[in-house]
C-alpha cells in the first residue's frame, strides 16, 4: 500500500492494537505511551489508564498509575529527560458543588511518580481553565496551554516561571525542531500563524506564515521541518524558506486523512500515525507505520487518476477500499481545490483543456456546465439508445435530473 510523492513513496503497514479510545502517543525508544479511556455501560463509569505497547506489538501494558473514575488526565507528554508529563483534573464534591483541583504530574516511564504539583491556582481570575496541552523544549522547561489563549510557563521543577497570553484564540501547541516551543493561530489577514514562546521575555517571538490552510496538528520530523496533519495531505514546512509542498497524499497511501489522529516519528525513521474509524459501525483504531521507499523499489500497478475540486468521505472510502484490495489498478486521487478554490478551478481547467487531466473527472462540485459549452464532454444519448434503452421504461425525471444542456 503506497502513497506516491515524487521520486519516492510511502509504504503503509496496519496494525490493529486493543485499545477503545486512543490519547495521543508519546514515543520513547522501542514504546509507544498513551492514555486510554474506558466506559463500563453497566456501571456507567468512565475510566482512563496510562498505557505502553512496544513497536509491532498489539497487546498493551497498563502501568501502576492510579487515576480514579473522578480524575482524568488532560494531555500526555514527555519531557526532556525522557519521563512522562501530565496534568491530572481531580473532582470533588457532585453537582454545582463540585470542584476541581489540577496537579502536574511526572512519572517514570514504569509508573513511578517522580514528582506532583498542584497547579490549581495557575487558573485564580481565570474564567476558563483546562489544560488542553503540556510540551517541553530542550532546556527542560515545561508549557501549559490553559483556557483558549493562556500559556504557562514553569521550570524543570514545576515553578512557574511566567505567562504568555496570545491575542488570538491559540489553535496548538508544539515543539519546534530548534528545541523551543511553539503555538499557530489563526492570524488577523486570514492565514494561520506559527509563533515561537520566548520563555526569557515571557512573550511571543519570532513568527512564521505560509503554513496550510489545514493543519490538524504539527509534528518536527528533522531539525528545519515540521510536518503539518492535514485531512487530504500531510505537508513538509520549512522553517528557514517559510513554505510548504505535500508530502503525503493520505487517499494515495489508502488512508482516510479526516481519521488520522496523529503523527510521530520513530527512531528508525518511520512514521507512525494513530488511526481512528469512526465510519463503522464499531469504531476501531489501528496504528499505521508509514515507511518512505525509492518508488523504484515498488511494483506497479497500473494508475487511474481520479480529479476533482473536492473529495467527499464515500469517494474516498471506496478508493480506499479499491486500492487495498486491487492487485492490477489503482487510483490515485488529485483534489484541486484543497488549498484554494480559485487556483485549483483554474488548475482543474488548464490541465483538462490542455488533454492532461485526469482519467476520471467528478464534477460534482461544479464546472460541468463550463466543459459541455466547450464540447469537451461527450454526449452519452447515441449511446443510450444504441444499446435499446428507451428512457420511457424508467423514470425519465430521473434521467432529465443528471442530463445537462
Amino acid at each position: 500500500t503506497q502513497g506516491s510523492s515524487k521520486d519516492y513513496v510511502y509504504v503503509a503497514e496496519y496494525q490493529n492494537i486493543e485499545t477503545e479510545e486512543m490519547g495521543t502517543p508519546v514515543i520513547s525508544g522501542d514504546t509507544i505511551f498513551y492514555s486510554e479511556g474506558t466506559y463500563n455501560e453497566e456501571t456507567e463509569v468512565y475510566t482512563q489508564t496510562i498505557q505502553s505497547v512496544k513497536i509491532g506489538e498489539t497487546t498493551p501494558t497498563v502501568l501502576p498509575i492510579e487515576i480514579d473514575e473522578n480524575s482524568y488526565i488532560n494531555s500526555l507528554s514527555m519531557d526532556a529527560e525522557g519521563n512522562l508529563l501530565t496534568v491530572l483534573n481531580v473532582n470533588e464534591g457532585e453537582g454545582e458543588d463540585i470542584k476541581t483541583s489540577y496537579f502536574l504530574k511526572k512519572y517514570k516511564t514504569d509508573g513511578t511518580e517522580i514528582a506532583s504539583q498542584d497547579i490549581t491556582s495557575f487558573g485564580d481570575g481565570m474564567e476558563y481553565f483546562y489544560v488542553q496541552y503540556v510540551k517541553t523544549d530542550a532546556e527542560g522547561n515545561i508549557y501549559l496551554l490553559a483556557g483558549e489563549n493562556d500559556i504557562f510557563i514553569l521550570d524543570k521543577d514545576g515553578n512557574q516561571k511566567g505567562k504568555v497570553k496570545s491575542e488570538n484564540w491559540v489553535n496548538s501547541l508544539m515543539e519546534l525542531p530548534n528545541g523551543k516551543v511553539g503555538i499557530s493561530y489563526w492570524g488577523n489577514e486570514g492565514n494561520y500563524v506559527l509563533a515561537e514562546i520566548d520563555a526569557a521575555s515571557n512573550s511571543l517571538g519570532k513568527t512564521y506564515s505560509n503554513l496550510p490552510d489545514s493543519n490538524n496538528g504539527f509534528t518536527k520530523i528533522d531539525e528545519n521541518t515540521l510536518l503539518v496533519l492535514g485531512g487530504s495531505a500531510a505537508y513538509k514546512y520549512d522553517m528557514n524558506a517559510e513554505t510548504y509542498e505535500e508530502e503525503i497524499n493520505w487517499i494515495n497511501c489508502d488512508i482516510n486523512g479526516d481519521y488520522v489522529q496523529s503523527v510521530s516519528v520513530l527512531e528508525d525513521g518511520r512514521l507512525l500515525a494513530v488511526y481512528r474509524d469512526w465510519s463503522a459501525e464499531e469504531s476501531k483504531t489501528e496504528l499505521i507505520y508509514l515507511t518512505k521507499k525509492d518508488a523504484a523499489e515498488v511494483t506497479e500497478k497500473t494508475t487511474i487518476t481520479y480529479g476533482a475540486l473536492y473529495i467527499d468521505q464515500n469517494v474516498k472510502q471506496k478508493v480506499i477500499e479499491f486500492n487495498k484490495t486491487n492487485e492490477k489498478y489503482r487510483i490515485e486521487v488529485k483534489e484541486y481545490a484543497s488549498e484554494d478554490w480559485e487556483t485549483g478551478v483554474t488548475q482543474m481547467n488548464n490541465e483538462i483543456v490542455s488533454g492532461s487531466g485526469p482519467d476520471i473527472i467528478d464534477f460534482s462540485s461544479g464546472n460541468g456546465d463550463i466543459y459541455i459549452a466547450k464540447g469537451i464532454m461527450e454526449d452519452l444519448n447515441p449511446y443510450i439508445e444504441a444499446a435499446g434503452i428507451k428512457k420511457e421504461n424508467y423514470v425519465e425525471k430521473a434521467f432529465n435530473a443528471y442530463a445537462q444542456g
